[in-house]
């Protein structure tokens, strides 16, 4: 869960932003035999160089310098450096994700789904990327267990996801495939977002 845990949700985008960092709950079911993110639909809506990641807060933002490259293999590398208070460098912290972008109902312009990248099929985490008008992606890292109770009893019992824990916290849930759209595949991430304080990252574009 550590890669998805920093996405900013696309809620009502009024921000319209990014995740980068996918520390949330939600999987795609049978992504090995029918990736949700197949190669023939890859985008790099990021460009690739130096680039800052901040944590927007009522006092302003927290910045920390980062670099974002396209993997030879597909998807992205990003890489953000924290500074100590002695004011030294340290890093990088390392994602890797792939990208492609979400259609039609009510999903906003410039709004991806994002995947983290991994070997298992059951670490490849699912976030938002969504672009905001001052030209920063808001990570978005909806969580199972921030999903309203009603909201998860309507996907529950209309067969949109499944879950195997009995526990709330760190609760996991499958995205299930049948039937699934690009809408009701944001309908159900956009719900389990609950993050307000946003992190939002540049990309030097």
């Amino acid at each position: 869960m550590q890669q998805l845990s920093q996405w900013r949700g696309v809620s009502k985008l009024a921000l319209a932003g990014i995740a980068l960092t996918l520390g949330g709950c939600f999987t795609a079911e049978n992504d090995e035999g029918n990736p949700i993110i197949p190669d023939a639909q890859l985008a790099y809506p990021l460009k690739p160089g130096d680039g800052r990641e901040c944590a927007e807060r009522s006092d302003g933002q927290d910045c920390s310098r980062a670099t974002i490259a396209r993997l030879p293999s597909g998807g992205y590398q990003f890489d953000t450096y924290s500074v100590d208070e002695d004011g030294t460098e340290s890093g990088p912290s390392t994602e890797k994700f792939r990208l492609r972008p979400l259609r039609g109902g009510n999903i906003p312009a410039n709004t991806y789904l994002a995947q983290s990248i991994d070997n298992d099929p059951d670490q490849r985490f699912l976030g938002l990327l969504a672009r905001r008008a001052d030209g920063g992606w808001v990570k978005i890292s909806p969580k199972c267990e921030n999903l309203s109770p009603t909201g998860f009893v309507n996907f529950m019992t209309s067969g949109w996801i499944t879950t195997d824990s009995q526990k709330v916290s760190g609760m996991r849930c499958q995205v299930r495939r049948n039937g699934l759209d690009d809408a009701r595949l944001y309908a159900i991430l956009d719900e389990g977002e609950k993050d307000s304080s946003p992190t939002v990252v540049y990309d030097g574009s």
